[in-house]
């Protein structure tokens, strides 16, 4: 999140306008923002309109930024997204790239199903990624994951997949 704009525009009002929202309390819990919260920052402008908090304002400790998946498979962000193009990507409120959750890759990566050489180990690196970082992984996926990993290995040294 942009720290200076906000503290620069909490020293124009004091009093931030979201301390009166009914979603006060969940955006607080959920590190979310709405789009209005993002205008205060942004602009010092406050619409009177309907906030929904759909806007992480920072990545959670269960989940990846797009930059950190890209850098780390030896992919740009692009492929990335071609890769993972059933998982939900989140929007991060004062990023241009998003983030995802890990239990959102693990429950998908066996539907993934890559066409090219590159695209492959970039999905062995993202298992091994998964099994790392140990944050929702259960037994059965654990297994999953390594089975994933052994079949691209195999394709990729047999270059038939």
């Amino acid at each position: 999140m942009n720290v200076l704009k906000l503290l620069r525009r909490m020293n124009d009002q004091p009093e931030p306008p979201c301390t009166g929202c009914r979603n006060y309390d969940y955006c607080e819990e959920t590190q979310k923002c709405c789009k209005g919260f993002m205008e205060y920052v942004n602009f010092g402008s406050w619409r009177d309109k309907e906030f929904n908090p759909s806007y992480y304002t920072c990545i959670p400790e269960n989940g990846v930024s797009v930059k950190e998946l890209s850098n780390a498979c030896g992919i740009n962000t692009s492929e990335l997204q071609i890769l993972l193009w059933s998982v939900e990507r989140h929007s991060l409120a004062f990023e241009q790239t998003g983030f995802y959750f890990y239990r959102d890759i693990e429950n998908e990566i066996s539907e993934i199903k890559p066409r090219s050489g590159r695209l492959r180990k970039a999905k062995v690196v993202l298992c091994q990624i998964l099994l790392d970082s140990k944050k929702s992984i259960d037994p059965k996926g654990s297994n999953n994951l390594v089975r994933e990993i052994r079949r691209n290995v195999w394709c990729i040294a047999q270059g038939v997949c």
